[in-house]
């Protein structure tokens, strides 16, 4: 009798456990499913998200395709940062590294240029300039050039720097008559020719008073500037005209100074600084060539913009 009941328990034991594995096979199975399909839909997004990011981090193309510049691109990748918030931080430190390596590897240029030279400080200019590999812009006065400083002018010639007209003696030319304005060029532009065997082919009024009227009897391209280092103020100091410069540059600026010999002072500093900032010293004609913009007559030009 015991054995009797024994192993009806236990047929029953076998066919509940059948019953329960037969339900619990499906739903396995379905859950299984869903787990794949789940994955399946996820990683093909995640992916779709980093190939956008990827794309818009192909700048030749984007240079290529819609000719934007430095200032585009970046502010591309900020509106894709911010449009990829959800993802992970792996997503944000791409996205990071790429913009960063953009910036390293992109150019910025800068023109320095030296009013009412040359003046004693000058080859101490030209002594760093040539250590340093820098080129720069000379706006010479006229009455300065003698042949003794003529010299001075070849140095800058051999050394790739650039000479400008600053007329003859740094009148206001706003007092002057159209016959005085065309004189105090044309004999700035015969001492220099005299001393140093170039004509110059940019010109820059004295005072920085540029005046359109004006500029119709100069006769060539009219230089202003983007950024002065205020150095011809009596209370600028070294420190200031290091700040002045730096702290404001920008991709095309054309940068006033002075042959004086707190610049000279400043100077070591403001390329070492702008230097680890990925800008390049050029002349201010090879920064328009740069833009590819050709400098007319008469026109005022007060940087290339290169922004």
């Amino acid at each position: 009798m015991y054995k009797r009941r024994s192993k009806k328990t236990n047929k029953k034991a076998i066919i509940f456990f059948l019953v329960a594995f037969a339900i619990l096979i499906p739903v396995l199975i379905f859950a299984t499913l869903q787990g794949i399909s789940t994955i399946n839909t996820y990683i093909p997004s995640e992916t779709s998200e980093l190939d956008d990011i990827f794309d818009d981090f192909d700048y030749d193309k984007a240079n290529r395709e819609n000719n934007l510049n430095e200032e585009q691109i970046t502010e591309g990748i900020k509106t894709n940062t911010t449009k990829t918030n959800d993802t992970n931080e792996s997503n944000n430190k791409l996205a990071n590294d790429s913009a960063t390596h953009t910036i390293v590897n992109s150019k910025k240029y800068i023109a320095l240029t030296f009013d009412d030279g040359p003046l004693d400080p000058t080859p101490g200019i030209l002594d760093l300039f040539e250590k340093e590999k820098v080129v720069a812009t000379f706006f010479i006065l006229g009455k300065k050039v003698t042949p003794e400083t003529g010299s001075v002018l070849k140095r800058m010639l051999k050394m790739g720097c650039e000479l400008g007209n600053h007329s003859m003696n740094h009148k206001d030319f706003g007092a002057l008559t159209p016959d005085e304005v065309k004189n105090e060029v044309k004999m700035a532009q015969n001492a220099i020719y005299e001393q140093a065997g170039v004509y110059p082919k940019i010109f820059r009024f004295p005072y920085l008073r540029i005046d359109k009227s004006e500029g119709k009897d100069i006769g060539m391209p009219i230089i202003g500037i983007k950024r002065s280092s205020k150095d011809s103020n009596k209370e600028t100091t070294v420190n200031d005209i290091i700040s002045n410069v730096v702290d404001y540059a920008s991709n095309g600026s054309i940068v006033l100074m002075h042959d004086k010999q707190k610049t000279l002072e400043a100077l070591p500093e403001i390329i070492s600084r702008l230097r680890a900032d990925g800008y390049e010293f050029v002349t201010v004609s090879e920064l328009f060539a740069i833009k590819g913009t050709t400098l007319e007559n008469g026109k005022v030009y007060k940087w290339a913009n290169l922004q």
